[in-house]
C-alpha cells in the first residue's frame, strides 16, 4: 500500500519586513519510507516518516525538532495518525523564520 501526501510549506521571517514563503509539495509513499527534506540550522534528514497503512489513516513518525500545533497524541512518542483529508500542522520554531508544515493526506492507494 501507498499513501499520497500534500505538504505545505509555509516560512515567515521573525522580524520586519515578515515576508512569508509558501511552498507545496506532493509525495507517494509507502511503509517506512521517509519524505521532507530538513536543511535548517544545521539539521538535515527527513522529517515524516510512514510506520503503518490502515485503511484510510496512515501513522507517520515526526521529527523530534518539530511540534503538533494543537492538542494531539503523546508528544513524547512523536507519532500521529493521519487520517485522509484532515490537516495536521506541524511547527519548527528554533531558527532564523518561524516554519510551519501543514500534512494532508490525499488519497491511500492499494
Amino acid at each position: 500500500m501507498k499513501a499520497i501526501f500534500e505538504v505545505k510549506t509555509v516560512a515567515a521571517e521573525w522580524k520586519p519586513p515578515f515576508s512569508k514563503k509558501i511552498e507545496t509539495k506532493e509525495y507517494e509513499v509507502g511503509e517506512n519510507e521517509s519524505f521532507e527534506d530538513l536543511n535548517l540550522n544545521g539539521l538535515s534528514g527527513k522529517i515524516f516518516t510512514v510506520k503503518a497503512i490502515r485503511g484510510n489513516r496512515v501513522l507517520i513518525k515526526y521529527d523530534r525538532h518539530f511540534m503538533i500545533k494543537g492538542f494531539g497524541e503523546d508528544p513524547l512518542k512523536k507519532e500521529k495518525w493521519i487520517e485522509e483529508e484532515s490537516p495536521v500542522e506541524f511547527s519548527f520554531m528554533w531558527a532564523n523564520q518561524g516554519l510551519t508544515k501543514k500534512l494532508i493526506l490525499k488519497k491511500v492507494l492499494a
